[in-house]
C-alpha cells in the first residue's frame, strides 16, 4: 500500500552499468562516467522518454537518492535548458555538494555537517548522560546544530592557532553531545571523521555503528582498530535488495536477461569537473531561479552517516537563493537512516509526505 503509483507513474532509470543497463563497449565509459556525463545521459533519455511516450505535457518531478541528489539538481537546469520544464524534485537521502562530506586537507565543513548525527547516533546508544538522555531526540538535533554551527565551527576556523584552553572546552562540549571522551577528541585534533566514530563509540561493547544507518550495529574480528571491517547497516539490506528486486523484475513483470543484476555499478574512473569535488548545488539555484514554480523536497534521516542531514542543509543554506526561492524548499525528518523506506513507519510517512507535496504541486 505504500506506493506512489496512487499519485504518478513511476519511471525508474538505472545508471549506465548499474542495474541490469551496460554500456555497450567498455572504451564508451568516458561518455558517461562523470558528472556532467551522467547529466547529460539522463537528459537524453528522458527527453526520448518523453517523446516515445507522448507524455510531454505529463506534470514532471525529479526523484534522486544519494548520489541522485546531485544528479536531480544538476538535471533540474540540464533539462530546463533542453526545453523540459520540470515541476518539483524529490530528493532522498541526498547532497549535491560532496565538498560538505569529504574530508580533506583544509576542508574542515564536513566536521561540521557530520556532527549533529554523531550526537544523535550517541542518545540513540545511550552513550549519553543520564540528563541529555532523558530528552528526546529532537532536543538533542537542536542543542548539536547549534554547538556545531557556532563555537565548533568557528573554532575549526582558527585552526593550529586556536588557544588551548578554548580547544579543551570545545572538545569538553563535543565529548558531552557525542558520547566520546574528551581525550580522544583532543587527539583527533576536534576533527573525528566518522570513519573513526564508526569504531569509537560503542568500542567498549565490542560494536561498530553502521553507514547508512547508524542504529545498526556489527562486529570486527577485534576491537583495536582504527576503523570498522565493514558496514553492518549495509550488509543487513544488500542481499534483501538484490533478491527482491531480481524477483520483481523477472517473475512479476517477465523481463528475462542473462545479465546480472548490480546494486553497485562497474564504472572505474568517475570524473569531477577540474578534479573538484561532485557539486550541482549552483545547477538547481540557477534552476530555482528560471522557474518560480519549481519547488523541491528534501527527505532525510537522523542516523544517515553516508549522506548526513546537516550537510545537505548546510549546502542549501549556502546556495544564494532569495527569501522568495528559499519558501519553496522542503524538508522532512525521519527517525531513520540513509534509506528511511525499508522501515514500516517512515516508509508509510513518507509516502503520505511525497503525496502530499505532489498534490500541492502539480
Amino acid at each position: 500500500t505504500d506506493t506512489w503509483l496512487r499519485d504518478a507513474d513511476v519511471v525508474l532509470i538505472d545508471a549506465p552499468n548499474t542495474g541490469v543497463g551496460r554500456i555497450a563497449k567498455p572504451e564508451y565509459g568516458s561518455r558517461f562516467f562523470g558528472m556532467r556525463q551522467d547529466i547529460q545521459a539522463f537528459t537524453r533519455f528522458i527527453r526520448n522518454y518523453l517523446t516515445q511516450y507522448e507524455r510531454w505535457r505529463s506534470p514532471l518531478y525529479l526523484a534522486g537518492e544519494s548520489y541522485g541528489g546531485v544528479r536531480t539538481a544538476g538535471l533540474a537546469r540540464s533539462l530546463y535548458d533542453d526545453g523540459i520544464a520540470i515541476n518539483g524534485a524529490i530528493v532522498i537521502s541526498g547532497l549535491m555538494n560532496y565538498g560538505t562530506v569529504r574530508t580533506g586537507p583544509g576542508n574542515d565543513v564536513p566536521y561540521v555537517g557530520f556532527f549533529p548525527t554523531l550526537a544523535q547516533t550517541a542518545w540513540y546508544h545511550k552513550k549519553l548522560s543520564p540528563a541529555w538522555q532523558a530528552k528526546p531526540v529532537e532536543e538533542i538535533a537542536k542543542a548539536a546544530e547549534a554547538f556545531a554551527s557556532g563555537p565548533y565551527q568557528q573554532a575549526l576556523f582558527k585552526g593550529d592557532v586556536i588557544p588551548e584552553n578554548e580547544k579543551k572546552s570545545i572538545a569538553a562540549r563535543y565529548a558531552e553531545l557525542t558520547g566520546l571522551s574528551a581525550q580522544y577528541v583532543l587527539r583527533a585534533n576536534l576533527r573525528v571523521t566518522e570513519g573513526r566514530f564508526f569504531k569509537e563509540l560503542l568500542r567498549d561493547r565490542g560494536q561498530t555503528v553502521g553507514r547508512f544507518d547508524s542504529r545498526i550495529v556489527g562486529q570486527d574480528k577485534d576491537d583495536a582498530g582504527e576503523g570498522a571491517e565493514f558496514d553492518p547497516s549495509d550488509a543487513t539490506i544488500e542481499a534483501p535488495f538484490s533478491s527482491t528486486i531480481v524477483d520483481l523484475i523477472t517473475r512479476e513483470l517477465n523481463y528475462r536477461s542473462e545479465t546480472p543484476y548490480k546494486t553497485w555499478g562497474d564504472i572505474g574512473r568517475w570524473e569531477n569537473p577540474q578534479g573538484t569535488y561532485a557539486d550541482t548545488s549552483e545547477n538547481l539555484r540557477q534552476a530555482m531561479a528560471r522557474n518560480p514554480d519549481f519547488r523541491i523536497l528534501f527527505a532525510v534521516g537522523r542516523y544517515d552517516m553516508a549522506c548526513p542531514y546537516f550537510a545537505t542543509r548546510y549546502n542549501v543554506e549556502h546556495m544564494g537563493l532569495r527569501p522568495e526561492q528559499a519558501k519553496r524548499v522542503e524538508w522532512t525528518y525521519y527517525p531513520a537512516g540513509h534509506m528511511m523506506y525499508i522501515e514500516k513507519g517512515s516508509r508509510e510517512r513518507l509516502t503520505r509526505d511525497i503525496s502530499d507535496f505532489i498534490k500541492r504541486t502539480h
